[in-house]
């Protein structure tokens, strides 16, 4: 409820979610995580788990299980919401910077990183959105790119206006790819917005735009 309700979608889920708690260290390729959200389906068909690890937070207790959750069921809503029959792909970092924005995580990550690159050129912050993460320079697994995601997609909401959300979930559940999806919204083509998005990250390192 509190997800649909920050993006204006209906309070409910349309396919089923288990939620697995495990006294098992749970491992993705990489890293031990402490939560994580397994989708498989196709077409109109969907099964999700969310499987949060306790041994994973008692080991690190000062890690904040709660946003985690939050960030995880956010990556759920949005698979849920979007599953249909000739449904669009969720490009990573939209997934990924819709995630961190439902909780203070994205500023939090923002907040972190301008202490290190504030005030500077920060292009360590930049990555290419039309990839899964930025390999060469950030590593697969590092969350390296989570910044760059979230201020895009901050970027992205303030360009699109009201409805922003549920907007671009009934695009990509039609079928349209999230840069036609954009176009549609902002007027932007997807190259454009690529490079509004990457001035926008550098004028929040700069301190000309304040962190959202």
């Amino acid at each position: 409820a509190y997800i649909t309700g920050q993006w204006g979608l209906p309070n409910t889920l349309h396919h089923p979610l288990i939620v697995t708690i495990s006294d098992v260290s749970l491992k993705i390729p990489g890293r031990p995580v402490a939560a994580y959200v397994q989708s498989n389906g196709t077409g109109d068909g969907l099964r999700q788990r969310l499987l949060v690890d306790l041994e994973h937070h008692m080991l690190y207790p000062d890690e904040n299980l709660e946003g985690t959750i939050y960030h995880e069921m956010a990556h759920a809503v949005l698979r849920d919401a979007i599953t249909a029959p000739g449904a669009a792909s969720i490009p990573t970092w939209f997934n990924e910077g819709l995630a961190q924005s439902v909780t203070s995580e994205g500023r939090s990550r923002t907040q972190d990183a301008f202490e290190r690159w504030g005030h500077s050129d920060a292009r360590a912050v930049l990555c290419d959105l039309n990839g899964k993460v930025d390999e060469f320079l950030h590593g697969e697994y590092n969350f390296g790119c989570y910044t760059q995601f979230y201020l895009a997609v901050q970027r992205l909401l303030a360009r699109a206006g009201k409805d922003t959300i549920p907007r671009i979930m009934k695009g990509l559940h039609d079928g349209r790819a999230l840069p036609q999806v954009i176009q549609e919204l902002t007027g932007q083509s997807w190259s454009a917005f690529q490079t509004d998005a990457a001035h926008y990250t550098l004028d929040v390192f700069a301190g000309t735009q304040s962190i959202p």
